[in-house]
Formats: C-alpha cells, structure tokens, sequence
C-alpha cells in the first residue's frame, strides 16, 4: 500500500461478471485487501448461500 496523502485508505469493491473460477485472477488484480460483490455467480457454487460463502472463503485463504 502506498500512503497518497491525505486520503484514507479504502477497499477496492468489484463487481458483475464475478465467478467462482475467476478469484484467483481477481485476487491477483486487486490484492488481498478486497471485497468481491458476488451476486449470481454466489449461488451457482453449492446449495445455499451459506455453503457457497464458505467456500469462497476457504479458496481465498488457500491462494493467498
């Protein structure tokens, strides 16, 4: 992270287009500082929303 001044540090949000086999790219891009917006693409991965963020989560820790 590079201090520019005086502005506050934030979160870079992406979103749309958001897939479960694009994180790693994504995680790439943006670091690991990141919120992904995941909508669709969040209930494509297992049978609920809760399974799926799970999932997720456990990929991101695993690639970083």
């Amino acid at each position: 992270q590079d201090p520019m001044g005086h502005l506050k540090t934030i979160f870079p949000t992406p979103g749309g287009g958001m897939t479960f086999d694009r994180l790693p790219e994504m995680l790439d891009v943006y670091g690991k500082d990141v919120i992904f917006l995941m909508g669709g693409g969040l209930h494509r991965i297992a049978n609920t929303l809760v399974e799926s963020s799970r999932t997720i989560r456990e990929m991101v820790e695993n690639i970083r």
